[in-house]
């Protein structure tokens, strides 16, 4: 038990050396610049994009520049990777997608994204997620992925599922704005990993 630990230690501070890039067929997933303020902004007052992200948005510009700010310090703090999602084609911004939550002991962590209304539908959650997930088992030795999910976002539903996602339980809490809601609560387990 102690060497799988340190493995899955090592691996996660491996990961957190240099910001690892990923791609899909269709997409690159990089490193937030200062540049991409101006994307998080306009997601972050579009309230369609937030409606399901647990974020109540009333000032788009400040909360902007805190998530630009909690992504940065979350990855210094090895707790979750972040990346922006770009279209290779154009080079436009098509979201975020990321890891948080990590936790080396228990071998989790879990995945969360935004994508902008112009990619809805186009299969950019399914193909990102998989990188992503891919990247946390072969990277980070992560054996559980877990997704909060609210239970009106029938699309993050079905996508969750279609990456063979299983749900475990519904549950209901406060949000950041203290709003209560309901959520359920997926899991992917790593079983190659045991």
């Amino acid at each position: 038990m102690v060497s799988i630990l340190y493995d899955n230690y090592e691996n996660i501070k491996n990961a957190f050396n240099q910001f690892p890039r990923l791609e899909s067929e269709r997409f690159h997933l990089k490193e937030f610049r200062e540049e991409d303020f101006n994307n998080i902004y306009e997601v972050f007052s579009d309230d369609e994009i937030m409606r399901f992200s647990g974020i109540n948005v009333v000032e788009p510009f400040r909360q902007a520049k805190n998530y630009m700010n909690i992504i940065s310090l979350m990855y210094k703090k090895k707790q979750g990777i972040r990346w922006a999602i770009y279209d290779k084609t154009n080079n436009s911004f098509v979201g975020d997608i990321g890891l948080f939550n990590i936790n080396e002991k228990d071998s989790s962590a879990e995945i969360g994204y935004l994508i902008t209304k112009g990619y809805w539908k186009k299969g950019v959650g399914t193909e990102c997620s998989k990188e992503v997930i891919n990247f946390a088992i072969n990277n980070l030795n992560i054996e559980k992925i877990l997704a909060i999910i609210d239970k009106d976002n029938i699309p993050s539903i079905k996508l969750i599922k279609k990456l063979e996602f299983k749900m475990e339980y519904e549950f209901t809490q406060l949000n950041f704005n203290r709003i209560r809601k309901s959520y359920y609560m997926f899991s992917f387990k790593n079983n190659k990993l045991h």
